[in-house]
């Protein structure tokens, strides 16, 4: 066993105690480094500790960590013989090493704890009154998560947003379930339920259920979302949108008619690409109304030119547009409003 475990005890398969300060810290198989780290940075005055990891590494490394976590790199970025250039460029006397392996166990979870112990103090000083919002998306290998943000004010009125946790969900997504996942990440964060004085989500249902003991706000944005849906689902109105979508999807897919759209465009010192609606983006059919508008005669000239007479729209359906898209942009205006986390609103 390595000579590090005198300086502290073995709580558990995945935990340790420091035997100085009683500080609880992970445990990861087949390496002891992080113990080392702590020495290092809590104990430096310990004597007859020989700590095999030197300063200079733990401040590249920490550094490093950051670079990797905020920039969303891979681990894999620091073996790269680019990157190690560029470090021994910065700092030539450096003739350490940080692997991927002490990244991964070292110091990116050291910096995850000191982040929590921050929040936790944060959480602990000012949270008296507190506002939560959940959310539930799926990525694009349908996998789904549950997030959790979390909102107060500090003494001095500053506006604090904490993005406390992200779960990922299984094939259960019912109320009940979504509950309990819910209520171990408000354990887990010490959070009181009387502390709480409101939680924001959108109109779901069992999202309805799970935050039916919160005091529960429905998100304002996605309630006038829902309204849009709701006004456009005219047959007539439809057909033209659907029209308009065939459009974009032809300048996307057609790489001889986007770069015809942009000849067009130099010509008038301008260039600009056709926006497709997505489904689940807010105001993505205003979006991609008041873009082909604002290319309307471009993109005839091209259509025109390249025989797609089926795509053509008419003067009277290019009138209509003009019209929904004068109708769309207060509802467009206010939801970048209340999206703002800048400002307070009820939801």
């Amino acid at each position: 066993m390595s000579k590090v475990f005198e300086y502290f005890e073995i709580i558990s398969e995945t935990k340790v105690k420091c035997k100085f300060c009683k500080k609880e810290i992970n445990r990861h198989k087949a390496t002891t480094s992080n113990f080392w780290y702590h020495l290092r940075i809590q104990h430096p005055n310990l004597k007859n500790v020989n700590i095999t990891m030197s300063v200079k590494e733990i401040q590249i490394g920490e550094k490093m960590a950051l670079f990797v976590c905020q920039g969303l790199h891979s681990f894999q970025i620091v073996e790269e013989k680019g990157f190690r250039a560029l470090i021994n460029q910065i700092d030539p006397n450096f003739n350490g090493h940080i692997s991927r392996k002490a990244l991964q166990t070292i110091f990116i979870p050291n910096l995850f704890d000191q982040l929590k112990q921050k929040i936790e103090n944060l959480i602990e000083k000012f949270a008296k009154k507190i506002a939560l919002t959940c959310d539930i998306w799926t990525s694009t290998t349908q996998t789904s998560f549950l997030g959790i943000t979390l909102h107060f004010l500090t003494s001095n009125f500053e506006m604090i947003k904490i993005f406390l946790d992200l779960k990922k969900l299984n094939e259960d997504h019912s109320g009940i379930k979504l509950q309990q996942v819910i209520s171990k990440i408000l354990l887990k964060w010490k959070i009181k339920e009387e502390n709480i004085i409101g939680f924001v989500s959108d109109n779901a249902s069992n999202l309805k259920i799970a935050l039916n003991t919160y005091p529960h706000y429905f998100c304002f944005a996605h309630t006038l979302q829902l309204v849009i849906e709701k006004a456009i689902k005219n047959e007539n109105i439809i057909i033209i949108i659907n029209h308009a979508k065939k459009i974009v999807e032809h300048f996307k897919k057609s790489y001889k008619s986007s770069e015809m759209l942009k000849f067009k465009q130099f010509q008038e010192f301008k260039t600009l690409k056709v926006l497709q609606s997505v489904p689940t983006r807010w105001n993505s059919i205003f979006i991609m109304l008041e873009r082909l508008l604002l290319l309307q005669q471009p993109i005839c000239a091209v259509l025109r030119e390249r025989k797609k007479i089926d795509l053509l729209i008419s003067e009277f359906h290019w009138n209509i547009l003009k019209d929904l898209t004068k109708i769309l942009k207060p509802f467009n205006e206010i939801t970048i409003i209340m999206s703002t986390s800048s400002l307070i609103s009820i939801s």
